[in-house]
Order: structure tokens, then C-alpha cells, then sequence
């Protein structure tokens, strides 16, 4: 329990503090030990506590005890856990893909795309390698063309998120970046899908609903994508000893 926050508005002194810490932390055998064992246990005196319980706005102790002990049990009962989906992987065809996708990570010349739900993924991870200082592009329609054609720099690596992997428009994306000889990754949903065969390095996550284009039902996908694509940044720290 954080005491002052609890307490917000009433100047606590370092006592008060001190009897206080002592009382959250053995709140179970506060009304047992009694006003006198609390004293004593917290190195005050009973008036010194008599007081803190006044200046709180309570009659005594006991009111005290049993109004923490009540708000330190609602505090517990917040906490739940709660279980969501099967899986919580993803796969891939070798380690060696990991591999690769880790150096491409580390040139730092990438370009991101999704559309649709799947845009909420790429943009996350456009924002997340910005924050690495890494030169990244979340693509819009035909900016692919125009960067090859426009840009003097030289893209190393395309990440391309699509839930079913047959997205038209990614797929010939996809095709386009292979001909600049530019790494192709993929995170979809399908390991078999047209998208994860194009691709140099393919990640697929778990799609309870292969043929919910519209994404109607629960789906744990795009979900999947932002956690795995945090593993593979974990992964990356470790590999290049970034603190």
C-alpha cells in the first residue's frame, strides 16, 4: 500500500510514517498484538499511535486497523489474472531466419507496411525502431515506387504485416522489394499463405480465424504480432549487448 498516496492531504511526519509501514505490513496481527505490541513492534508509544488514528480521522486503533485492513483487501482483490487465447508463440521456418532478421534489424535501413487492422502492428513497429535510431519508413500506398525511384538510400529490409497472408497489395509489394534485392519479412497467420512463401523471413502467429478478413470475432493476431515483434527486440538487445 502506498501510504502517502492513501493518505493524500494530511501531512504525515516520519513517526507517523514509521507506524504506519509497520501496521500495512503486519496488518494480519495488528488487532492481536494491540495498540501496546504495535507500539512497542514500531519502536513509538501508544499515544503516538492514538494520535496518528485521530489525525486519520478515526475514533481509535481498532477503527484504524479494520479500515486498512479493508482497503488493503479491496487493493488484493483488483488484481486479477486472466488467461486469453491458447498460444502466446510464433514460428518460424529455421533459427537461421532469426538470425537474419537481426542483422537486417541492425543495418537500421527498414520499411514497415500493413494495412488495414494489420497497419496497427507495421506502425508499431515503425514507432518502436524510431525509438532504436533506426532510418525506418511506414509505407502509404505507392511509396514504394517512389522511394526506389527518388531516394538515394539503399532500403535493407521490408516487414510486411498481413493476417492471412494473400493481401494482394502486400503480396506485390512483397515482389517488388525482391526485385530491388531488398530482405522481404512477413508476420501473418499463415505459414502456407502466398505472402509467407515470398518471403525471406517469415513469422507466423496464431489465427483462430483464418477466414474473418474483417476481424469480427476475438482475435489474438495483431496482439501476437506487437508481443513477438518485442521478443525479437529482446533478442536484439542481447545479441548486440545494447543496455
Amino acid at each position: 500500500m502506498n501510504i502517502e498516496r492513501t493518505f493524500k492531504g494530511i501531512k504525515l511526519t516520519s513517526n507517523d510514517k514509521i507506524i504506519l509501514d509497520y501496521i500495512t505490513k503486519n496488518i494480519d496481527t495488528c488487532l492481536e498484538e494491540g495498540v501496546r505490541g504495535v507500539a512497542k513492534n514500531s519502536f513509538s508509544s501508544t499515544s503516538s499511535i492514538m494520535r496518528l488514528s485521530k489525525k486519520l480521522g478515526y475514533s481509535g486503533f481498532v477503527e484504524l486497523i479494520y479500515d486498512l485492513k479493508k482497503k488493503m483487501t479491496a487493493k488484493k482483490s483488483e488484481k486479477i489474472n486472466i488467461s486469453f487465447f491458447d498460444k502466446i508463440t510464433f514460428n518460424t521456418r529455421n533459427k537461421s531466419e532469426i538470425d537474419q532478421f537481426l542483422k537486417r534489424i541492425h543495418r537500421g535501413k527498414i520499411m514497415t507496411y500493413g494495412e488495414g487492422f494489420s497497419e496497427i502492428a507495421s506502425s508499431y513497429m515503425y514507432r518502436k525502431l524510431l525509438t532504436l535510431g533506426k532510418i525506418v519508413y511506414l509505407l502509404h500506398g505507392i511509396d514504394f515506387d517512389i522511394l526506389c525511384e527518388k531516394s538515394a538510400m539503399k532500403f535493407d529490409l521490408l516487414l510486411i504485416v498481413s493476417k492471412s497472408g494473400e493481401t494482394k497489395h502486400c503480396i506485390k509489394l512483397a515482389k517488388q522489394a525482391k526485385e530491388e534485392n531488398i530482405t522481404v519479412c512477413s508476420f501473418t497467420g499463415n505459414a502456407a499463405s502466398h505472402l509467407a512463401k515470398l518471403s525471406d523471413i517469415s513469422f507466423t502467429y496464431n489465427d483462430p480465424h483464418t477466414l474473418d478478413d474483417d476481424v469480427y470475432y476475438p482475435n489474438p493476431f495483431i496482439g501476437l504480432c506487437i508481443i513477438g515483434f518485442e521478443e525479437l527486440i529482446r533478442r536484439y538487445f542481447e545479441k548486440y549487448g545494447i543496455d
